[in-house]
């Protein structure tokens, strides 16, 4: 049952990695699959624009050079863990060079459907050394605020998924792992294991933990307070 306020862990900074330095502000919502990410990130964009910002949405695996090499790579089972994590990390590359960064300088507000830790989270679940990955993108700006919505495994799991090819997809639902033949099974252990990477990547990153088993608009409404305090300095 969904609580009546959702919970809010306080963040606290990652030393090493510094500000980006420019005008604009990276906004980041992370989480795993069927966390309601996509949905918090569209009505907070309309939020935004009605506040007379300017607001440039990126998504994951959407660069128009490598997303179509990836949904190809995948249709045909050819990625093996080390070239999923290489695709995905030359996708956000060029998403970073082409969008983000750009929209950065302009003085632009960005707002991530994921960012670089939801490689972190899916590499490692394969099996990936985690300080090769943060390696692999260490050329990323660091975001000026990281909220992670929070929900377990066993709720994800009674969720649908965003479209009907990601039900099939044999990658989001872990089946190239060999966790186990079924779907339904091997989505459930798979994402035990996304999410036990997530929780350590929110106190790693300092990131803002959202209860996102609450309410949309419950949670909407603490996104929002906690973006206004920063779009407003």
């Amino acid at each position: 049952m969904a609580s009546a306020t959702p919970a809010l862990s306080e963040p606290r900074l990652h030393a090493g990695w510094d500000t980006h330095g420019y005008p604009g502000r990276l906004i980041v919502i992370e989480g795993g699959d069927r966390s309601g990410r996509s949905t918090q990130v569209r009505l907070l964009a309309k939020w935004l624009e009605r506040r007379n910002l300017d607001v440039v949405l990126t998504d994951w695996s959407t660069s128009p050079h490598i997303s179509k090499a990836i949904h190809k790579a995948k249709a045909e089972n050819a990625l093996r863990p080390i070239t999923y994590s290489l695709f995905y990390a030359a996708d956000f590359a060029d998403r970073v060079a082409q969008v983000i960064v750009p929209a950065l300088q302009r003085g632009e507000v960005v707002l991530a459907d994921r960012y670089m830790y939801t490689a972190f989270a899916r590499d490692c679940a394969r099996g990936a050394d985690p300080q090769w990955v943060r390696r692999l993108y260490s050329f990323a700006p660091r975001p000026d605020l990281v909220i992670y919505l929070r929900v377990p495994p066993e709720v994800t799991s009674q969720r649908a998924p965003s479209s009907a090819v990601k039900a099939i997809d044999r990658y989001e639902i872990g089946l190239d792992l060999g966790l186990s033949t079924d779907p339904e099974e091997s989505f459930q252990l798979y994402q035990q294991r996304v999410f036990e990477e997530f929780e350590r990547l929110a106190q790693e990153f300092g990131m803002i933990v959202v209860d996102g088993v609450s309410d949309v608009e419950q949670i909407q409404r603490l996104v929002r307070d906690r973006v206004a305090e920063l779009v407003s300095q």
